[in-house]
């Protein structure tokens, strides 16, 4: 069976020989030798002449620890399916096809800037005219571009596994759409593959990416397939960090949690109860919770040697290496600190050869604080804000400290009602008893009271909560939430203010909302003075409007 890099090598020679039978009519021909080899993290292709070579760099799929499909030594991008579509005609093709598709054929339609030369003509060509160092070097940046850059940055393992299962859909048509039509193009398309629910896009991202979910999301959520909204977008709950795995999860989940695919988190006491400082998109958590930590791991490239050690706590701004240019790397991450968990050699492909580095990975630690964003594995999502609390009476275990109080009708509205059914189960069988349910379980309202009762809890499941704001019976239990963003995530720099996102909306600075803005546009038109002041608005220190 052909290897990849054999299969490349046996390519660029069919094309090299079609291009010398051309050339010899003129009395020319190429004389170029090709190899094809192979590192730990790279597939490489070497085309050399009497005069130059040049080196392409294909990086090679692995399993990471977790069993995830990524790219890289250190998990830099997860590989995604992908799916083809040419004169109309959709294909699904691997990462490889891919890569061998975008080199040999014509794909004009779906990348206007590679013109109608196909990408191996065009390196030949540049060796007959003495560029093909630079023919390579054009087709290595298109290849970056266009797939290997294209591709998801890794995140937690149950966000590299959702992304193992998001077909990339290349297809010429969508980039010719405008973003409603983008829009209603994904729906179509969800419609006709993959009809169970959401998109697993918001619309935002619908409007500019091609992209679909391949995996029901409900199954990894207890009693989500019969109890969840469909329409409820669940991807953000792939994210969640904690210290905690859930005390209540999906068959589906608990096959995935054995591989070391799991959300993160807290299980903690929730009330679901309407207070004024708890709505939909806020959350109200015990202060007690507030020396919490959360962490990431991130790495940093040193062209030269570090000036850290393993086991050193570093802050924002200390300088963790020095590059051979003498140019000081920074830890420039917002952060409460860092743990320098080890150095290494690596290496990085660079003018066509693995070129050696240090890498420094470091541990980076947020302590949970107001602004943080939190999430529970039914997507009700919110910001952080401490207080207070209070307890909550629990007929068989007495008095019980509230962790959260989240909205009774942001759980109405969204229709997200599995996690109800977490917190009464908790409720039930205690916190410290983990239930695996199976993916289809579907409860009935009287099952839930009989199973309530004969735990001696109240027959329609509420508790005497008694908060600073009053005492009231509502529904309660432990629910499991974890962290999806942090306030060093959301907040803008002091003088960093005009960042847009995709829509060419501000996103940092005095802001307005999509809604908002739409109106205006509406009433005012798209060129409208009052527009333009509104996103150019920019306020400094020493000017206030």
């Amino acid at each position: 069976m052909e290897t990849f890099p054999t299969t490349l090598k046996l390519t660029f020679e069919d094309h090299l020989r079609r291009l010398n039978s051309r050339l010899r009519g003129g009395g020319k021909s190429l004389e170029m030798t090709i190899e094809a080899d192979e590192t730990r993290i790279n597939h490489l292709l070497t085309l050399r002449t009497k005069e130059e070579n040049a080196t392409l760099v294909f990086p090679k799929i692995r399993r990471n620890e977790c069993g995830n499909l990524v790219l890289g030594d250190r998990n830099d991008r997860v590989v995604c399916p992908l799916m083809l579509v040419l004169d109309g005609k959709p294909q699904h093709i691997s990462y490889e096809g891919f890569i061998l598709s975008m080199l040999s054929l014509n794909m004009e339609e779906l990348f206007p800037e590679q013109g109608k030369r196909n990408q191996i003509d065009k390196i030949l060509w540049g060796f007959v005219q003495g560029r093909g160092r630079l023919a390579a070097g054009l087709c290595q940046r298109f290849l970056n571009l266009r797939l290997f850059n294209a591709l998801p940055l890794s995140g937690t393992p149950m966000q590299d596994w959702a992304m193992n299962h998001r077909l990339m859909i290349f297809d010429p048509v969508f980039d010719k759409l405008r973003p409603d039509e983008k829009l209603a193009y994904q729906k179509r398309k969800n419609e006709l593959l993959f009809p169970w629910g959401s998109i697993g896009l918001s619309d935002g991202a619908a409007a500019t990416e091609n992209y679909i979910l391949q995996e029901d999301l409900r199954k990894r959520t207890a009693f989500g397939m019969r109890h969840h909204n469909p329409i409820r977008n669940l991807y953000s709950t792939l994210g969640m960090k904690g210290e905690e795995t859930p005390k209540v999860v999906s068959k589906s989940a608990d096959e995935l949690e054995a591989r070391g695919v799991k959300r993160g988190g807290w299980n903690w006491m929730t009330v679901f109860l309407d207070l004024p400082l708890d709505f939909e998109d806020q959350i109200l958590i015990s202060r007690r919770h507030a020396g919490k930590t959360v962490s990431y791991e991130r790495s940093f490239t040193v062209f030269g040697e570090e000036t850290v050690q393993p086991g050193d706590n570093i802050l924002k701004g200390r300088v963790i290496g020095v590059n051979e240019d003498e140019s000081p790397v920074v830890f420039d991450i917002d952060c409460d600190h860092a743990e320098v968990l080890e150095c290494k050699d690596g290496d990085v492909p660079f003018d066509g050869k693995d070129q050696p580095v240090r890498i420094v990975n470091l541990r980076v630690v947020y302590s949970f604080k107001e602004g943080f964003k939190i999430t529970n594995q039914h997507g009700n999502k919110g910001i952080v804000i401490l207080e207070d609390l209070g307890t909550v009476h629990d007929p068989v275990r007495g008095e019980v400290p509230i962790d959260v109080i989240v909205s009774a009708k942001s759980v109405q509205k969204r229709k997200n009602f599995g996690q109800i059914l977490e917190a009464l189960s908790t409720l039930i069988h205690g916190p410290e008893k983990r239930l695996v349910v199976p993916d289809e379980i579907e409860v009935s309202t009287e099952q839930v009271e009989d199973a309530l009762e004969k735990a001696g809890q109240s027959k329609d499941g509420t508790c005497l909560a008694k908060t600073p704001w009053g005492e009231f019976r509502s529904l309660c239990g432990w629910v499991h939430w974890g962290v999806t963003k942090t306030p060093e995530e959301q907040l803008w720099e002091k003088k960093d203010v005009l960042a847009t996102n995709q829509r060419g909306l501000r996103i940092r600075g005095s802001k307005i909302s999509t809604i908002e803005l739409k109106a205006l546009t509406t009433l005012l038109g798209p060129g409208s003075k009052v527009v333009g002041e509104i996103l150019s608005y920019r306020q400094g220190t020493g000017e206030v409007r």
